[in-house]
């Protein structure tokens, strides 16, 4: 085996077993922080070492740790519990769904619910309501509905974006290093499973600038630890940061986070919350165009000639990161996105 490949092999052999994670805590995970323990009530509670805010060397969601813990409360104290609260925020996802939905309701509180996952299937098509909201029925099963793969035309006074992921900043160790190479991304292929448009700017990329620091994997088993990909992301003056199975991804806030690293990633075609994308103010954004409910890129020769008038006027891109730095975390860390929930809650009350 050559080195690299030997170093991979002992690597995973070290890797720790897999941790679970709650996706949830991207985007509410502070409220017991801004509330109080006293005063949030966490039904189950969380997985323990989500509250550690040490970050394990091979963590996929290193923002999910340091989770301020909430009072944890089981089925039998769930009513007791919604008569003298004033709301209740409920996943999409979670088994007691029902049950609460009905406590709930029985004492007039109002219920808020939070969906997490990718919903690449409805790209393309016209919604019912049902898709829209997983098969919970407004007014009747909730009154205010947070969704982070929320097309644009779809957002009202009750119906409103997450995206993009915020981030805990310390939970990040970034190094502050000299770029080495002009532009970063890694990532899995998953060719069956992303939108095209990845593959379609990876390979364009890979083109027009050979010194760009690029890995493809094809499993998470060569994936690099944290610390590795904190110190590619940090030596490169641009991250590629591609749709993945839909357009919002970690690594869109992530890259925010270091001193100087500017990112590339496609207009939104999704609603957003906090501050907004702009091309060339606080990222360089690349157009794509849907066909068939998925993404592809267009205008390659544009978005070219835009990283290479970059990359030769480096003083200008440094303002750009500097931007998007400044908005990531006045708008876009887990206790701001945490705030945003609770503000609208409280406004509708």
């Amino acid at each position: 085996a050559s080195p690299a490949s030997l170093l991979t092999q002992i690597k995973n052999i070290l890797r720790q077993p897999a941790l679970l994670y709650d996706g949830e805590l991207i985007f509410c995970g502070d409220i017991p922080l801004i509330l109080g323990k006293e005063n949030t009530y966490v039904l189950d509670g969380i997985h323990q070492h989500l509250h550690d805010k040490n970050v394990p060397t091979d963590c996929p969601y290193p923002s999910c740790h340091g989770t301020t813990p909430g009072t944890t409360i089981n089925t039998k104290q769930l009513a007791t519990t919604i008569r003298n609260i004033d709301a209740v925020l409920l996943s999409s996802r979670s088994p007691h769904a029902q049950l609460v939905i009905k406590t709930a309701r029985q004492y007039n509180k109002l219920i808020a619910i939070i969906d997490f996952p990718d919903h690449e299937n409805l790209y393309g098509k016209q919604q019912t309501i049902e898709e829209i909201y997983c098969g919970y029925k407004p007014n009747s099963d909730f009154d205010i509905y947070f969704k982070k793969d929320l097309m644009p035309d779809l957002v009202n006074d009750t119906t409103l974006p997450l995206a993009p992921s915020p981030v805990r900043p310390s939970s990040y160790n970034i190094p502050s290093l000299d770029p080495t190479s002009p532009i970063f991304y890694s990532g899995r292929s998953r060719m069956e499973k992303v939108q095209p448009e990845r593959a379609e700017a990876v390979t364009l990329f890979k083109k027009y600038f050979p010194k760009a620091d690029i890995a493809q994997h094809d499993d998470r088993s060569s994936f690099m630890t944290t610390t590795e990909y904190w110190k590619h992301l940090t030596s490169s003056n641009l991250a590629l940061s591609p749709s993945g199975r839909v357009w919002d991804s970690y690594r869109h806030c992530e890259v925010g986070l270091t001193p100087h690293t500017a990112l590339i990633a496609p207009v939104p075609y999704i609603a957003t919350a906090g501050t907004k994308l702009e091309d060339k103010h606080n990222a360089i954004l690349y157009q794509t165009k849907e066909k068939n409910g998925q993404y592809h890129l267009t205008n390659p020769d544009e978005l070219i000639d835009k990283v290479e008038y970059y990359l030769s006027h480096l003083s200008e891109l440094e303002t750009i990161a500097a931007q998007w730095k400044k908005d990531v975390l006045a708008t876009h860390t887990i206790k701001t996105r945490s705030q945003y929930i609770i503000s609208t809650i409280g406004n509708i009350m």
